[in-house]
């Protein structure tokens, strides 16, 4: 059973790290109407939760695979995206 979750993707709130300081992110969000939402540099208390996602992506996805292709980079994020949403689902089950 596959289950999917409605997300709103107007805005995206992201750290000042080079992986979401860029060009491209920059048009991308601007082509598909989507608002960055950077936090202050040196302020990582502004959103812990983003900085607690962004630690885990980056250790267990960007620092541990390799990527041929950007399917195959979407299949190995999608799969990471699963997982942590198990996870959150459930933690939240158990408070």
């Amino acid at each position: 059973m596959t289950m999917r979750m409605a997300l709103d993707l107007s805005a995206f709130s992201v750290d000042q790290v080079s992986e979401f300081v860029s060009r491209e992110l920059d048009l991308w969000a601007y082509q598909h109407g989507v608002t960055l939402d950077f936090s202050r540099p040196g302020k990582p208390t502004d959103n812990p939760f983003i900085e607690s996602l962004n630690g885990k992506f980056r250790a267990e996805c960007l620092n541990a695979h390799w990527f041929m292709s950007i399917d195959d980079a979407r299949a190995k994020c999608e799969v990471l995206a699963e997982r942590l949403q198990r996870g959150s689902a459930a933690q939240r089950e158990r408070q």
